[in-house]
Protein backbone atom coordinates (compact mmCIF):
# COMPACT_ATOMS: atom_id res chain seq x y z
CA UNK A 1 0.00 0.00 0.00
CA UNK A 2 2.94 2.37 0.71
CA UNK A 3 3.56 2.23 -3.21
CA UNK A 4 -0.01 3.10 -4.12
CA UNK A 5 0.53 5.44 -2.13
CA UNK A 6 3.95 6.92 -3.32
CA UNK A 7 1.89 6.58 -6.92
CA UNK A 8 -0.94 8.53 -6.21
CA UNK A 9 1.90 11.30 -4.26
CA UNK A 10 4.03 11.57 -7.37
CA UNK A 11 1.08 11.12 -10.06
CA UNK A 12 -0.61 14.09 -8.61
CA UNK A 13 2.56 16.64 -9.94
CA UNK A 14 2.56 15.28 -12.85
CA UNK A 15 1.79 17.50 -15.97
CA UNK A 16 -0.56 17.13 -18.91
CA UNK A 17 2.18 15.96 -21.01
CA UNK A 18 3.67 13.64 -17.97
CA UNK A 19 0.27 12.03 -17.83
CA UNK A 20 0.27 11.16 -21.45
CA UNK A 21 3.21 9.18 -21.57
CA UNK A 22 3.28 8.39 -18.23
CA UNK A 23 -0.33 7.34 -16.95
CA UNK A 24 -3.73 7.75 -19.00
CA UNK A 25 -7.14 7.31 -17.94
CA UNK A 26 -9.41 6.74 -21.32
CA UNK A 27 -12.25 9.65 -21.37
CA UNK A 28 -11.55 11.74 -23.44
CA UNK A 29 -8.74 12.64 -25.80
CA UNK A 30 -6.32 14.88 -24.64
CA UNK A 31 -5.90 17.70 -26.41
CA UNK A 32 -3.29 20.99 -26.13
CA UNK A 33 -5.63 24.15 -26.04
CA UNK A 34 -5.96 25.58 -28.94
CA UNK A 35 -5.04 29.81 -29.57
CA UNK A 36 -8.94 30.96 -28.39
CA UNK A 37 -11.25 31.82 -30.80
CA UNK A 38 -12.85 35.48 -30.08
CA UNK A 39 -16.45 35.83 -28.93
CA UNK A 40 -16.30 38.85 -31.61
CA UNK A 41 -15.29 36.77 -34.31
CA UNK A 42 -18.28 34.34 -33.96
CA UNK A 43 -20.59 37.33 -33.40
CA UNK A 44 -19.87 38.33 -36.83
CA UNK A 45 -20.19 35.01 -38.43
CA UNK A 46 -22.64 35.65 -41.77
CA UNK A 47 -25.97 33.86 -40.53
CA UNK A 48 -26.98 32.10 -43.57
CA UNK A 49 -30.43 30.50 -44.67
CA UNK A 50 -32.29 27.69 -42.32
CA UNK A 51 -31.84 25.52 -45.20
CA UNK A 52 -27.78 25.57 -45.18
CA UNK A 53 -28.14 24.45 -41.52
CA UNK A 54 -26.97 20.69 -42.57
CA UNK A 55 -24.35 21.71 -45.10
CA UNK A 56 -22.53 23.77 -42.37
CA UNK A 57 -22.48 20.98 -40.03
CA UNK A 58 -21.15 18.87 -42.64
CA UNK A 59 -18.05 21.35 -43.56
CA UNK A 60 -17.31 21.99 -39.84
CA UNK A 61 -17.44 18.20 -38.81
CA UNK A 62 -14.99 17.63 -41.56
CA UNK A 63 -12.67 21.03 -40.44
CA UNK A 64 -12.59 19.86 -36.51
CA UNK A 65 -11.76 16.00 -38.02
CA UNK A 66 -9.08 17.64 -40.13
CA UNK A 67 -7.39 19.57 -36.53
CA UNK A 68 -9.27 23.04 -37.65
CA UNK A 69 -10.98 23.34 -34.24
CA UNK A 70 -11.17 27.58 -34.53
CA UNK A 71 -12.79 27.33 -38.42
CA UNK A 72 -15.13 24.30 -37.46
CA UNK A 73 -16.70 26.46 -34.26
CA UNK A 74 -17.14 29.22 -36.84
CA UNK A 75 -19.23 27.22 -39.01
CA UNK A 76 -20.67 25.64 -36.09
CA UNK A 77 -21.69 29.06 -34.60
CA UNK A 78 -23.42 29.89 -38.23
CA UNK A 79 -25.27 26.61 -38.62
CA UNK A 80 -26.48 27.46 -34.94
CA UNK A 81 -27.36 31.07 -36.62
CA UNK A 82 -29.25 29.46 -38.95
CA UNK A 83 -31.17 27.43 -36.89
CA UNK A 84 -31.32 28.45 -33.63
CA UNK A 85 -34.21 26.12 -32.68
CA UNK A 86 -31.29 23.05 -33.46
CA UNK A 87 -29.74 21.31 -30.02
CA UNK A 88 -26.76 19.65 -33.01
CA UNK A 89 -24.83 22.53 -34.00
CA UNK A 90 -24.61 24.03 -29.71
CA UNK A 91 -23.45 20.00 -29.50
CA UNK A 92 -21.09 21.08 -32.01
CA UNK A 93 -19.76 24.08 -30.55
CA UNK A 94 -19.38 22.44 -26.97
CA UNK A 95 -17.11 19.79 -27.85
CA UNK A 96 -15.22 22.03 -30.14
CA UNK A 97 -14.67 24.93 -27.31
CA UNK A 98 -13.71 21.58 -25.34
CA UNK A 99 -10.84 20.72 -27.46
CA UNK A 100 -9.61 24.56 -27.53
CA UNK A 101 -9.85 24.59 -23.73
CA UNK A 102 -12.66 26.67 -23.57
CA UNK A 103 -14.42 25.29 -20.76
CA UNK A 104 -16.80 28.14 -19.57
CA UNK A 105 -17.82 28.71 -23.41
CA UNK A 106 -18.01 25.02 -23.82
CA UNK A 107 -20.57 24.42 -21.41
CA UNK A 108 -22.91 27.22 -22.13
CA UNK A 109 -23.15 25.86 -25.33
CA UNK A 110 -23.93 22.56 -23.77
CA UNK A 111 -26.71 23.91 -21.68
CA UNK A 112 -28.74 26.04 -24.50
CA UNK A 113 -28.37 22.74 -25.80
CA UNK A 114 -30.23 21.37 -23.11
CA UNK A 115 -32.60 24.56 -22.73
CA UNK A 116 -33.89 23.51 -26.14
CA UNK A 117 -33.53 19.80 -25.53
CA UNK A 118 -34.16 18.78 -22.08
CA UNK A 119 -32.98 14.94 -22.95
CA UNK A 120 -29.79 15.45 -25.37
CA UNK A 121 -27.24 12.49 -24.02
CA UNK A 122 -24.87 14.02 -25.93
CA UNK A 123 -25.01 17.67 -23.82
CA UNK A 124 -25.00 15.53 -20.76
CA UNK A 125 -21.90 13.46 -21.78
CA UNK A 126 -20.10 17.31 -22.55
CA UNK A 127 -20.88 19.17 -19.50
CA UNK A 128 -19.96 15.95 -17.40
CA UNK A 129 -16.88 15.70 -19.60
CA UNK A 130 -15.90 18.97 -19.03
CA UNK A 131 -16.28 18.88 -15.35
CA UNK A 132 -13.96 16.39 -15.35
CA UNK A 133 -11.50 18.23 -16.89
CA UNK A 134 -11.56 20.83 -14.61
CA UNK A 135 -10.79 18.20 -11.54
CA UNK A 136 -14.72 18.78 -10.32
CA UNK A 137 -15.90 14.84 -10.20
CA UNK A 138 -18.37 15.98 -7.78
CA UNK A 139 -19.90 18.39 -10.72
CA UNK A 140 -19.90 15.72 -12.81
CA UNK A 141 -21.42 12.57 -11.59
CA UNK A 142 -24.81 13.71 -11.74
CA UNK A 143 -24.79 14.00 -15.09
CA UNK A 144 -24.07 10.65 -15.75
CA UNK A 145 -25.51 8.87 -12.75
CA UNK A 146 -29.29 9.35 -14.68
CA UNK A 147 -28.12 8.72 -17.87
CA UNK A 148 -27.08 5.27 -16.66
CA UNK A 149 -30.24 4.81 -14.74
CA UNK A 150 -32.11 5.68 -17.89
CA UNK A 151 -29.90 3.47 -20.28
CA UNK A 152 -27.26 1.17 -18.26
CA UNK A 153 -25.90 0.08 -21.87
CA UNK A 154 -24.45 3.78 -21.73
CA UNK A 155 -20.79 2.82 -21.83
CA UNK A 156 -19.66 6.76 -22.66
CA UNK A 157 -21.56 7.46 -19.63
CA UNK A 158 -20.23 4.64 -17.36
CA UNK A 159 -17.15 5.76 -17.85
CA UNK A 160 -17.45 9.45 -17.15
CA UNK A 161 -18.98 8.29 -13.65
CA UNK A 162 -16.40 5.72 -13.21
CA UNK A 163 -13.76 8.25 -13.80
CA UNK A 164 -15.73 10.83 -11.44
CA UNK A 165 -15.23 8.08 -8.77
CA UNK A 166 -11.63 7.37 -9.05
CA UNK A 167 -11.07 11.09 -9.05
CA UNK A 168 -13.15 11.64 -5.94
CA UNK A 169 -10.67 8.65 -3.97
CA UNK A 170 -13.67 5.41 -4.20
CA UNK A 171 -11.80 3.34 -6.27
CA UNK A 172 -13.86 0.36 -5.32
CA UNK A 173 -16.94 2.23 -6.40
CA UNK A 174 -15.12 2.97 -9.69
CA UNK A 175 -13.80 -0.55 -10.09
CA UNK A 176 -17.27 -1.85 -10.23
CA UNK A 177 -18.63 0.73 -12.51
CA UNK A 178 -16.05 -0.11 -15.05
CA UNK A 179 -16.86 -3.95 -14.20
CA UNK A 180 -20.42 -3.45 -15.12
CA UNK A 181 -19.83 -1.71 -18.22
CA UNK A 182 -16.80 -4.93 -19.05
CA UNK A 183 -19.75 -7.18 -18.63
CA UNK A 184 -21.84 -6.00 -21.47
CA UNK A 185 -18.46 -5.39 -23.81
CA UNK A 186 -15.65 -7.67 -22.72
CA UNK A 187 -13.00 -6.31 -24.93
CA UNK A 188 -13.41 -2.66 -24.47
CA UNK A 189 -10.14 -0.80 -24.11
CA UNK A 190 -10.89 1.87 -22.52
CA UNK A 191 -13.03 0.27 -19.87
CA UNK A 192 -9.86 -2.41 -19.21
CA UNK A 193 -7.27 0.35 -19.14
CA UNK A 194 -9.35 2.51 -16.23
CA UNK A 195 -9.50 -0.73 -14.46
CA UNK A 196 -6.26 -1.67 -14.64
CA UNK A 197 -5.15 1.61 -13.22
CA UNK A 198 -7.60 2.16 -10.32
CA UNK A 199 -6.22 -1.16 -9.47
CA UNK A 200 -3.34 0.10 -8.94
CA UNK A 201 -4.22 3.15 -6.99
CA UNK A 202 -5.92 1.21 -4.49
CA UNK A 203 -2.52 -0.89 -4.13
CA UNK A 204 -3.36 -4.51 -6.19
CA UNK A 205 -0.71 -4.08 -8.53
CA UNK A 206 -0.39 -7.88 -9.74
CA UNK A 207 -4.55 -7.22 -11.11
CA UNK A 208 -3.10 -4.07 -12.41
CA UNK A 209 -0.36 -5.52 -14.15
CA UNK A 210 -2.38 -8.45 -15.60
CA UNK A 211 -5.13 -6.19 -17.30
CA UNK A 212 -2.60 -3.72 -18.30
CA UNK A 213 0.25 -6.55 -19.70
CA UNK A 214 -3.07 -7.85 -21.74
CA UNK A 215 -3.63 -5.00 -23.30
CA UNK A 216 -0.48 -3.65 -24.18
CA UNK A 217 0.29 -7.11 -25.65
CA UNK A 218 -2.42 -6.45 -28.21
CA UNK A 219 -1.50 -5.73 -31.81
CA UNK A 220 -3.83 -2.63 -31.67
CA UNK A 221 -1.94 -1.02 -28.18
CA UNK A 222 -0.93 2.13 -28.51
CA UNK A 223 2.12 3.82 -26.70
CA UNK A 224 -0.57 4.76 -23.78
CA UNK A 225 -1.45 1.35 -23.13
CA UNK A 226 2.81 0.91 -22.79
CA UNK A 227 3.53 3.44 -20.81
CA UNK A 228 0.87 2.66 -18.54
CA UNK A 229 2.01 -0.69 -17.78
CA UNK A 230 5.64 0.71 -17.65
CA UNK A 231 4.65 3.34 -14.85
CA UNK A 232 2.51 0.39 -13.09
CA UNK A 233 5.57 -2.09 -12.88
CA UNK A 234 8.06 0.86 -11.80
CA UNK A 235 6.04 1.57 -8.55
CA UNK A 236 5.55 -2.02 -7.94
CA UNK A 237 9.11 -2.58 -8.11
CA UNK A 238 9.69 -4.84 -11.10
CA UNK A 239 11.76 -2.47 -12.64
CA UNK A 240 13.56 -4.59 -14.96
CA UNK A 241 10.02 -5.39 -16.86
CA UNK A 242 9.46 -1.22 -16.05
CA UNK A 243 12.73 -0.62 -18.27
CA UNK A 244 11.80 -2.83 -21.45
CA UNK A 245 7.95 -1.63 -21.61
CA UNK A 246 9.28 2.01 -21.05
CA UNK A 247 11.68 1.43 -23.81
CA UNK A 248 9.40 0.57 -26.86
CA UNK A 249 8.53 4.15 -26.84
CA UNK A 250 10.81 6.44 -24.71
CA UNK A 251 14.93 7.10 -25.62
CA UNK A 252 17.04 5.74 -22.62
CA UNK A 253 17.91 9.00 -21.52
CA UNK A 254 14.00 9.47 -20.41
CA UNK A 255 13.91 5.72 -19.58
CA UNK A 256 16.35 6.28 -16.89
CA UNK A 257 15.12 9.89 -15.76
CA UNK A 258 11.60 8.33 -15.45
CA UNK A 259 12.72 5.04 -13.11
CA UNK A 260 15.14 7.01 -10.59
CA UNK A 261 11.78 9.64 -10.13
CA UNK A 262 9.83 6.82 -9.93
CA UNK A 263 12.18 4.85 -7.55
CA UNK A 264 12.82 8.01 -5.15
CA UNK A 265 8.82 8.39 -5.05
CA UNK A 266 8.56 5.22 -3.77
CA UNK A 267 10.88 5.74 -1.16
CA UNK A 268 10.12 9.07 0.01
CA UNK A 269 6.56 10.85 -1.30
CA UNK A 270 7.25 14.51 -1.10
CA UNK A 271 4.94 15.62 -3.96
CA UNK A 272 1.60 17.63 -3.03
CA UNK A 273 -1.31 17.99 -5.15
CA UNK A 274 -4.63 16.60 -5.22
CA UNK A 275 -5.77 13.50 -7.10
CA UNK A 276 -7.58 15.29 -10.18
CA UNK A 277 -3.85 16.34 -11.55
CA UNK A 278 -3.55 11.86 -11.69
CA UNK A 279 -5.87 11.99 -14.66
CA UNK A 280 -4.77 15.35 -16.12
CA UNK A 281 -7.51 17.50 -15.47
CA UNK A 282 -7.47 20.86 -13.69
CA UNK A 283 -5.18 22.96 -13.47
CA UNK A 284 -1.94 22.43 -14.87
CA UNK A 285 0.62 21.07 -12.32
CA UNK A 286 4.08 21.83 -11.40
CA UNK A 287 6.96 19.74 -11.50
CA UNK A 288 7.78 17.15 -9.04
CA UNK A 289 11.32 16.61 -7.05
CA UNK A 290 13.21 13.27 -6.40
CA UNK A 291 14.32 12.28 -3.49
CA UNK A 292 17.08 15.18 -3.02
CA UNK A 293 15.02 17.67 -2.21
CA UNK A 294 11.40 19.61 -1.48
CA UNK A 295 9.60 20.36 -4.62
CA UNK A 296 10.69 23.42 -5.36
CA UNK A 297 14.55 22.80 -4.91
CA UNK A 298 15.09 19.69 -7.12
CA UNK A 299 12.67 19.57 -9.47
CA UNK A 300 13.03 16.30 -11.75
CA UNK A 301 10.05 16.02 -14.18
CA UNK A 302 8.91 12.48 -15.94
CA UNK A 303 10.47 12.48 -19.29
CA UNK A 304 7.99 12.86 -22.42
CA UNK A 305 7.70 10.34 -25.24
CA UNK A 306 9.52 10.96 -28.09
CA UNK A 307 6.51 9.81 -30.06
CA UNK A 308 3.48 11.49 -29.87
CA UNK A 309 0.78 9.29 -27.52
CA UNK A 310 -3.04 9.26 -28.07
CA UNK A 311 -5.41 7.33 -25.91
CA UNK A 312 -7.70 4.80 -27.73
CA UNK A 313 -10.83 6.05 -26.05
CA UNK A 314 -15.04 6.27 -26.51
CA UNK A 315 -14.46 9.96 -28.80
CA UNK A 316 -16.98 12.16 -27.72
CA UNK A 317 -16.35 13.92 -30.86
CA UNK A 318 -17.71 11.76 -33.16
CA UNK A 319 -20.92 11.32 -31.58
CA UNK A 320 -24.30 12.32 -34.06
CA UNK A 321 -26.92 14.10 -31.85
CA UNK A 322 -29.94 11.97 -31.36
Amino acid sequence: MAAAGAMSLLLSGCSSDILMSWLSFDFLNSTEPAAALSAPALAAAPAPSPSATSELLALADRLRAHGDAESAAAFYASAHFADPTAARPLIGLGDTYTILGRYEVATEAYEKALAIEATNVAARHGIGAVRLRLGQPGLAAPYFEPLLAANPSDLWARMGLGVSQDLAGSHQAAQATYLAGLSLDPTNTALRNNLGLSLALSGDFVASAGILEDLAKEPAASATNRQNLALVLAFAGRDDEARRWAAKDLNAAAVKQNMAVVAAMRQNPIVSGDLARLFGFGPAAAQFADATGPLDEAPLPLAAPTTPVVSAVLAPLSREND
